[in-house]
């Protein structure tokens, strides 16, 4: 199993100063998270290429600039791969959360799955220094968590 780091390039010195997130990455797990995490954060939007074979996942995450290592743990039935991660700024997070840490919460994350193989379980967990152990959100009321995705 591979993991894949993703990091955030810096336009110049003042660009990388001590309050810019630490880089954001993304492991495949074989199981999904065990008991004890909270919601915290949200998987927005799945989306599946069959013919790319790649699943492109969007959403938030609570890692806070504390979090040195920040891995996003994610457990995807049919993922071979994780393709990329990269982040993004999330304003409407620090006015839900009301925490000005979280402005660079916002995750897209890609996949690659089995060959003709959609993602139909998936569930991503993550440990930050300041909010502890967290799951996201699953992307519909309908799913439940750790389980089946659009269906």
């Amino acid at each position: 199993m591979r993991t894949f780091l993703i990091s955030i390039a810096c336009a110049g010195l003042a660009a990388c100063s001590a309050g810019d997130p630490s880089a954001l990455t993304a492991s495949l797990q074989s199981d999904p998270p065990g008991p004890g995490h909270e919601i915290g954060g949200s998987v927005d939007s799945v989306d599946y290429d069959a013919s790319s074979g790649t699943v492109t996942i969007s959403g938030w995450h609570m890692f806070t600039p504390e979090t040195k290592q920040q891995d996003l743990k994610v457990y995807a039935d049919t993922a071979v791969s994780v393709a990329s991660v990269s982040r993004f700024e999330r304003p409407d997070v620090v006015d839900a959360v009301g925490n000005e840490d979280l402005k660079d919460a916002g995750f897209t994350l890609v996949l690659k799955t089995d060959p003709g193989a959609p993602l139909t379980e998936l569930c991503i967990s993550m440990t930050d220094k300041h909010y502890g152990a967290r799951i996201l959100h699953p992307v519909s009321r309908e799913q439940v968590r750790c389980a089946s995705v659009g269906q």
